[in-house]
């Protein structure tokens, strides 16, 4: 990049809900309308990451912990993104409650030598009442508890 290219962007803002380059001193957007109030220079966002609020969905820095769109507080916890792989504990419960008797909620959390073994034993009645219990303990946990225990961690 010239030294001209860098002083001519010095002069940019990039908007904070499409991305346009505006004006500095630009109010609003012309593409989008959006206020510009906290719009970033673009030079201040050559090569930074991003993330997406999880309150209002705009694109922010990733270093940021308030949104300077809403103004809520965006914590590592809530950034937490899916991933591929995550188990649900929502979906596990379901499967326990509505096909445990088969195993299928051992199957869906990667426990499958326990799910042969429910698939095996499915005309004892055990695994249902098994799963039942199984079904009503993953609804009742916390969403951090069901996490450490069945999802692996990112890093």
């Amino acid at each position: 990049m010239m030294p001209e290219d860098v002083e001519q962007q010095s002069n940019l803002l990039k908007c904070k809900a499409c991305g346009a380059l505006i004006e500095l001193g630009a109010d609003f957007c012309p593409r989008c309308g959006e206020r510009q109030a906290d719009a970033l220079p673009v030079a201040a966002g050559v090569g930074r990451k991003t993330k997406y609020c999880p309150n209002c969905g705009r694109l922010i820095d990733e270093a940021a912990e308030i949104c300077p769109a809403c103004g809520v507080r965006v914590s590592a916890a809530q950034q937490v993104a899916v991933r591929l792989g995550e188990h649900n504990k929502i979906t596990a419960g379901l499967f326990a409650l509505l096909l445990g008797g088969i195993g299928i909620h051992k199957f869906y959390l990667g426990q499958v030598g326990q799910g042969i073994l429910c698939i095996l034993f499915c005309w004892t009645g055990i695994p249902a009442i098994i799963a039942l219990v199984d079904g009503i303990v993953f609804l009742s946990m916390s969403d951090a508890d069901f996490d450490a225990r069945f999802n692996a961690p990112v890093g």
